[in-house]
């Protein structure tokens, strides 16, 4: 059976759908595991007898479901940023006049302008060798720190992406009440003096996902603890594994679902 090719570096296999795996041998239950394998990576989970078929077929249905709610709440979510921070935009959308991903480019231009989003900070001595150009619009002061005004849909955008991270990781519910408020100290306060602090916590964030519960990895469950832990995520990426690629980066995922 073959399916659209996925993206995703992880996803969401909920325990009672694995309760026909005492059922099974353990040679079948290693081909329906390598079977999932394929059909994640490959969209085609490749030739299965009909006892396996009928196992992973609910199985594959769930990973749709769980993917339709994702994109379902990523949608929801831009349209509620429209709604908050530019009323006119998000009036023209409901009324089909423009599409979602044209409201955003209107309402976000700079984001049409392709960024190194994995670039690393640029540190002190290095400013002085690099043309750093300022539109009015960035709101930006100079002075001995380097101050950005983050907009809210990108801290919110931050959260969002942690919250959904941690709760597929940690299989559970979790209360990001004041998520928002820590990641909009981690960047703006924190991350104060660098240029690109918000595409560097995206970075750490989607390591978070790659390596959640790696041996000596610093473990992250809140956004508190992203806060107090940020440094030496960073430490662990730099010390333990070269920069993802940004074709594989979680962000980029969502961009993608704008551009189907």
């Amino acid at each position: 059976m073959t399916n659209q090719t996925t993206k995703n570096k992880s996803f969401v296999l909920h325990t009672e759908s694995l309760e026909v795996l005492g059922e099974l041998s353990d040679q079948q239950a290693g081909k329906l595991f390598k079977a999932i394998y394929n059909y994640q990576k490959a969209g085609d989970y490749g030739k299965l007898d009909q006892t396996l078929k009928f196992i992973i077929n609910p199985l594959i249905n769930q990973f749709k479901r769980d993917e339709e709610k994702y994109q379902t709440s990523i949608i929801a979510g831009k349209l509620g940023n429209l709604k908050k921070y530019h009323k006119k935009i998000y009036q023209r959308i409901i009324d089909g006049e423009i599409t979602l991903e044209n409201g955003e480019k209107l309402a976000y231009p700079e984001r049409s302008i392709k960024s190194t989003s994995l670039r690393p900070p640029i540190t002190p001595d290095q400013a002085g060798s690099h043309n750093i150009h300022i539109s009015i619009s960035d709101n930006i002061n100079i002075n001995d720190d380097i101050n950005v005004n983050i907009k809210d849909s990108e801290i919110e955008e931050l959260a969002e992406g942690l919250k959904f991270v941690l709760e597929a990781k940690l299989n559970r519910k979790l209360n990001t009440n004041s998520w928002k408020k820590e990641i909009k100290l981690l960047v703006e306060k924190d991350l104060a003096q660098r240029a690109s602090a918000v595409e560097d916590v995206k970075r750490v964030i989607q390591e978070i996902s790659n390596r959640f519960g790696d041996q000596y990895f610093p473990a992250v469950q809140s956004a508190s603890s992203l806060r107090e832990k940020f440094s030496k995520v960073e430490a662990a990426i730099a010390r333990n594994q070269p920069k993802p690629s940004i074709e594989s980066n979680y962000f980029n995922l969502k961009k993608e679902f704008e551009n189907e």
